[in-house]
């Protein structure tokens, strides 16, 4: 553990302020290993891990190192769970190792941001429990941690409790004072706390904005001091907030006094209290306070029920489609209830159990039904009715509603391919959304501000996100279901392959590839007109790489410029073309006038060549044992991963890649593939598995000297594989394997001794 911290605080597991650096990804895989086995250990060191990123921020002049980037907000899909599992086995560790971090960082958030906006700061509303990111994994783990102790063990949380009442965290930390109070057996305090400041009477959730208040008011008004209780109702009696001041909020007049003062224990209210929680009532009675709605319950359903919707007739269709034409929310009630799009979900849900019936509805919808109503029938019944029903019904939604169902339209053409497919009535309906306005622009290319494009600025997505450019996938889904090439689709094809812009042609290039097995000619030429005058960025989809690599193979010497130009692109580019040059090298179709040798690629394409042939070592071996000794420690990791599945390769073949593995530079970086595989092998070991296991004992050694990272699971994996080498091998090899086990002895190997007192 020592070791651990001390790592953590050399600065080997930070996270790179701008989100590209991998450095932090080991501190995570630690963290999962030990939350798994040691709950308390896995909370020191996480908080260990915090407060140096927090440090670090502020060096930077950043009070909040998720909003600087020197700690992630997200850094693994269950992360945020793990962080919550192990404050609930450990809560004193977690109040002891996060809560600090926690106010500290709240502090900072409300100091810089509350003045520009009153939920500007970090946690200013209480996070989500369902799947929480760190960030709010962490201010969940301090609210429970505190309030489960509170409740176990009240003088364990004094400390605490003090340093949060001091501290100027706004909302965040007032929060967590709150709910703490309402379970700490101080009512005294606890009340004297809630009326030392108008933003106290005003604690609780998005959908309840004081009910955080009332259960403390609540929980506190049965055993408080009689002064408290007289100065508590005093105020409470006097309470309207600014906001319900205004002329636009005279209707809520009252509203928050009403749900507080009915908090006082009844068995203690005055006559006062009586009399104006009657006027209140009579005011509001119909709508009586509610507490904070589960997470779980947020979903907003339709304004219909749904065990009505599946018994509704038609003409209750017609008419409820037409009530609920808006975009809506409706609050009262247990579950919130929405418009035109949530009903529109209820009736797609319904129209997938009876297509044909609900054809025949939608065929009769006019301009008075919203449009989210057929896009939801179209979706839902397409590939369950017959071609004539499903086209019919799509034109007549595109002679309705035009563009705005052309994505749903050309989804619906590619889900029923198969069935469309010849159909008379498909070729119109096609060139109708091939011809759509929709895209206007580049999306992927425009945003807010660079680094902030749309979509991620991904030419695929923004295609796939516009009619012309569904259009073309639908064209190429109807190429794999037809037998033939329907040369009616030909001439829109062919103008979607030379659209203006190119998040449409990225779409165009997949049914491209499709045109290959019917018409190879007449689809390299529009491979050709694709490419040209395309800005090289295009490469970086993965259709267009799918298809430059499908013409090379076909046609090297008419393709070689693109995939030169391709080469010298942008760096995704260039992997992507790395790849298509590796698919040449490992066939043999290399042609003069390209690079025949990894060493005269850039960077990025070798990289791309490496991933390539580390995903088919069998066929990219010769590169593969060049490319162990790149001088790109990336290009090195990427072939690399070879070692994943070279257990599965032929005896020889597996024996040459390992050696040619233990002899480079990329071992001692990136050992871990070889030892999963060696240990993960279901199969025989190769001949050389002893040397590599005595290569990888040595890296482990070594790293463990000298402080590097994730020399622990080198050793999780070689443990197990030297093992397996031991109870099948001879005694030359058993010998071998007993000095490696001493290797890892020296070490101090965890889980050795569990694993060797496994085999007596």
């Amino acid at each position: 553990m020592r070791l651990i911290l001390a790592l953590i605080g050399r600065g080997d597991f930070d996270v790179a302020p701008d989100g590209t650096s991998g450095t932090g990804a080991d501190f995570w895989r630690l963290f999962e290993q030990l939350a798994e086995e040691d709950a308390v250990a896995a909370l020191q060191v996480l908080g260990a891990f915090l407060t140096r990123g927090l440090r670090r921020a502020v060096a930077a002049g950043h009070g909040d190192p998720f909003a600087s980037g020197h700690l992630p907000t997200r850094a693994g899909s269950s992360l945020g769970t793990l962080v919550t599992e192990a404050a609930e086995a450990a809560p004193s560790a977690a109040l002891e190792h996060l809560l600090p971090f926690v106010v500290a960082v709240a502090e900072a958030s409300h100091a810089a941001l509350a003045d520009v906006s009153l939920l500007g700061p970090r946690w200013a509303l209480p996070p989500s429990e369902l799947q929480p990111d760190l960030d709010e994994a962490l201010y969940g783990a301090a609210h429970e941690s505190l309030r489960t102790l509170a409740q176990q063990d009240p003088s364990s949380v004094t400390e605490a409790m003090g340093i949060l009442t001091a501290a100027g965290g706004g909302r965040a930390l007032n929060f967590l004072i709150c709910r703490t109070y309402t379970v700490w057996n101080r009512p005294d305090e606890a009340l004297a706390w809630l009326m030392s400041s108008p933003e106290h009477a005003r604690i609780g959730w998005v959908d309840s904005a004081c009910w955080g208040s009332r259960e403390l008011i609540a929980a506190t008004t049965q055993r408080c001091e009689d002064a408290t209780l007289e100065r508590l109702v005093h105020l409470l009696l006097r309470l309207v907030p600014s906001w319900e001041r205004i002329p636009e909020n005279r209707d809520l007049f009252g509203r928050t006094q009403y749900v507080l003062l009915e908090a006082v224990d009844e068995r203690r209210r005055s006559t006062a209290v009586e009399r104006r929680l009657g006027e209140l009532e009579r005011k509001f009675g119909q709508h009586p306070p509610v507490g904070p709605r589960d997470s779980a319950a947020h979903w907003v359903g339709p304004p219909v029920p749904r065990s009505a919707g599946e018994h509704m007739t038609d003409d209750q269709w017609l008419r409820a489609l037409r009530k609920y034409d808006t975009d809506q929310t409706n609050w009262d009630g247990d579950v919130p209830t929405g418009g035109a799009r949530e009903l529109a979900s209820l009736l797609g849900s319904v129209a997938e159990q009876q297509p044909e019936r609900f054809v025949r509805l939608a065929l009769t919808f006019d301009e008075t039904v919203p449009a989210p109503a057929i896009d939801a029938v179209i979706n839902r019944i397409a590939g369950k009715v017959d071609a004539g029903g499903l086209l019919e019904l799509c034109v007549h939604a595109r002679q309705l509603f035009g563009t705005s169902v052309g994505r749903t339209v050309c989804r619906a053409i590619e889900t029923a391919a198969s069935e469309v497919v010849g159909h008379p009535a498909l070729i119109d309906l096609l060139v109708s959304c091939g011809d759509d306005p929709d895209p206007h622009s580049e999306a992927a290319r425009t945003g807010a501000a660079p680094g902030q494009e749309h979509y991620g600025g991904d030419l695929l997505t923004a295609g796939i996100n516009s009619t012309r450019g569904e259009a073309a996938l639908a064209i190429g889904a109807l190429l794999r279901a037809a037998d033939t090439a329907a040369q009616e689709l030909l001439p829109l094809l062919g103008r979607l392959a030379v659209d203006p812009v190119m998040s449409v042609r990225v779409c165009a290039a997949e049914a491209v590839v499709a045109l290959l097995r019917h018409d190879t000619e007449t689809a390299l030429d529009l491979a050709e007109s694709l490419f040209t005058d395309a800005p090289v960025d295009i490469h970086e989809a993965r259709t267009t790489h799918r298809l430059l690599t499908w013409a090379l193979i076909r046609d090297a010497q008419r393709f070689a410029p693109e995939l030169l130009r391709a080469l010298d692109g942008p760096e995704k580019a260039a992997r992507h073309a790395g790849a298509a040059w590796s698919v040449l090298s490992m066939r043999g179709r290399l042609i003069s006038g390209l690079p025949a040798d990894p060493a005269e690629l850039a960077t990025g394409a070798r990289q791309g060549a490496a991933e390539v042939a580390a995903g088919d070592p069998a066929y990219g071996a010769t590169l593969l044992q060049e490319m162990f000794h790149d001088s790109d420690t990336a290009v090195r990791a990427a072939a690399a991963r070879s070692m994943s599945d070279v257990a599965t390769l032929p005896p020889g073949a597996a024996d040459d890649l390992i050696g040619a593995f233990l002899s480079s530079p990329a071992l001692p970086e990136n050992p871990e593939p070889l030892a999963r595989a060696l240990a993960g092998s279901a199969s025989r070991l190769p001949s050389r598995a002893i040397e590599a296991c005595q290569a990888l004992a040595s890296v482990s050694e070594r790293s463990s000297r000298e402080g590097r990272r994730g020399y622990a699971m080198i050793q999780r994996h070689l443990i197990q594989a030297v093992l397996r080498l031991y109870r099948q091998g001879d005694a030359r090899t058993r010998a071998q394997c007993l000095d490696i086990i001493d290797t890892l002895y020296r070490t101090g190997a965890h889980g050795l001794t569990d694993a060797l007192s496994g085999e007596r």
